[in-house]
């Protein structure tokens, strides 16, 4: 649509995507928060993202009235290039918001601002920009601590210089995520996706409210039924960052090997990519193991992941402890849970208080991940796959399908009716 418009309510969620070709859990996250705030027909949403150039001009309905701002920016490929809009990211972030006036003048209503944490500068701007210069109510959604990604960081594989300047690098950027989570402070109000980060936040905002994982389990009502396993191979599936620090991916391959060492045929499908020093490593422990029962699909876009999911017969997130592990919630376990397929997880974060283990799904103590390929035999000669996968499915449509969370978001949003309250 262009020129046109909005009547009613809306609301902005910034964010630091591209979404012209939306994927991955913070978008997954994002839309459903759209489309829970969308469920009033009187509320628009507007995603803005820093990646985008702002064309006022051009809101491209996605789905019934919820809207993307602008166009992607072309990426840049070569290293300097690179490195030099790092830099240049507080520039171009002013710049942006600059030009956001012509959007505000599109819209028609109250206008509530969601952020999505990002960058420190960004957040910043933001909360300049519309607090104290438009007195707009601004609220932060926190779905993970941002100083506690850089806490544990070891740098095994790598030695000498780089791994001097990297540590340095990580102690800098961990004082500055830490200012930025501290930014909570100064937001009307914080939606938590945990009881840890609620808790964390108490002594910053007194306004607050916990909003779980989120997944849309209509999309997930057909599939199972029907889906093609193969037979005599028990298929595993895994989808997200392929990643050994947070997500525990190669106690998830050294569990696979060593039940093909025990003879037991297994296919593990996985979903997703990590950083250039982690494939290069996984793809060469595949290889040097002869692991070709493991498949690395790459990513898929969200509409492809729900017709992969239920094609398994077991999802799985291996995820080890780390700081970030401790406050964050996986957003795949409420996608793994609707799919229908049982779940093998660890206990770390929330995932205890939502799975029990042979009822609704399986854990495993993160201290003993050494012993995953264990469990997984344990599974394998379970007779109630169905029924528990079945369980799952019901865990997260009471749980975590945002049609529940639509009223108590709107409220918070706009009438700021928290559980502190």
């Amino acid at each position: 649509m262009g020129g046109e418009i909005l009547q009613g309510k809306t609301v902005l969620i910034f964010n630091n995507q591209v979404l012209n070709k939306p994927s991955g859990a913070a978008f997954s996250r994002m839309f459903n928060y759209a489309k829970a705030l969308t469920e009033s027909k009187a509320i628009n949403v507007v995603f803005c993202s820093f990646q985008h150039k702002l064309n006022p001009e051009k809101l491209f309905e996605i789905e019934k009235n919820i809207f993307i701002s602008g166009q992607a920016i072309t990426k840049q490929h070569d290293t300097f290039n690179k490195h030099l809009s790092k830099f240049l990211y507080p520039v171009s972030s002013y710049c942006y918001l600059r030009r956001i006036n012509h959007l505000l003048n599109s819209l028609s209503g109250e206008i509530i601002v969601l952020v999505f944490s990002m960058r420190i500068f960004n957040d910043i701007f933001l909360l300049i920009k519309f607090k104290l210069m438009r007195g707009v109510k601004i609220y932060v959604e926190k779905n993970e601590l941002l100083h506690t990604i850089h806490i544990g960081e070891k740098y095994e594989r790598i030695s000498g210089l780089k791994k001097f300047l990297l540590s340095i690098n990580n102690k800098v950027s961990y004082l500055i995520n830490y200012c930025n989570d501290v930014l909570v402070r100064y937001y009307d109000g914080v939606i938590a996706i945990t009881k840890a980060i609620d808790n964390w936040c108490i002594k910053y905002n007194s306004n607050r409210i916990i909003v779980p994982i989120l997944t849309d389990c209509e999309l997930f009502k057909k599939g199972k039924d029907t889906a093609n396993l193969r037979r005599g191979v028990f298929t595993i599936g895994y989808m997200g960052q392929l990643n050994n620090k947070k997500d525990g991916i190669l106690y998830l391959l050294r569990a696979v090997n060593n039940l093909n060492n025990q003879g037991y045929s297994i296919l593990l499908n996985l979903y997703g990519m990590g950083s250039k020093r982690e494939m290069i490593y996984l793809r060469n422990y595949i290889y040097s193991n002869k692991l070709d029962t493991v498949i690395l699909k790459g990513n898929y876009s969200y509409e492809l992941l729900i017709k992969e999911l239920v094609k398994h017969d077991l999802l799985i997130m291996p995820r080890p402890y780390s700081k970030q592990g401790e406050y964050g919630f996986a957003t795949k376990l409420a996608d793994y849970l609707a799919s229908g397929t049982p779940v093998l997880t660890t206990s770390i974060s929330e995932n205890s208080k939502y799975i029990k283990h042979g009822f609704n799904g399986f854990l495993i103590d993160y201290h003993n991940l050494d012993d995953l390929a264990d469990h997984i035999i344990c599974i394998m000669q379970n007779t109630n796959l169905k029924l528990i996968g079945s369980r799952g499915r019901s865990t997260a449509e009471e749980c975590f399908d945002f049609r529940n969370y639509s009223e108590i978001l709107r409220n918070f949003l706009f009438n700021n009716e928290s559980s502190n309250t």
